[in-house]
């Protein structure tokens, strides 16, 4: 039983980091795939999501300097909220010497 569910859950993994790293996907699409991939746990966050998280910044900036669309520009706070309350503990957890969170600025 455990063997399936593991073998389902590297397959959700490989489309959610497939879906990730498509450029041209929407903001709103970004966020349920971040979603996805914060809630699969640490493991997940500190090797896909981490790595992934300078061109995940890029890209919203991009889409919302050039849009004017209010959606957009939700989706890109969300993102913001979802990653910061997500991964801070994962980077706190492989990072412990940082003590406070001006450290991370």
């Amino acid at each position: 039983h455990n063997l399936g569910t593991n073998q389902i859950q590297s397959r959700v993994i490989k489309m959610l980091h497939h879906a990730l790293e498509k450029q041209n996907s929407s903001l709103v699409s970004t966020f349920g795939v971040l979603a996805g991939l914060c809630d699969l746990g640490s493991l997940t966050i500190s090797t896909i999501v981490l790595p992934e998280i300078r061109n995940i910044y890029r890209r919203v900036e991009l889409k919302c300097a050039t849009s004017q669309d209010p959606i957009d520009r939700h989706a890109k706070e969300r993102i913001r909220e979802l990653l910061v309350r997500k991964c801070a503990h994962v980077v706190q957890e492989h990072l412990p010497e940082l003590l406070s969170v001006d450290d991370y600025e």
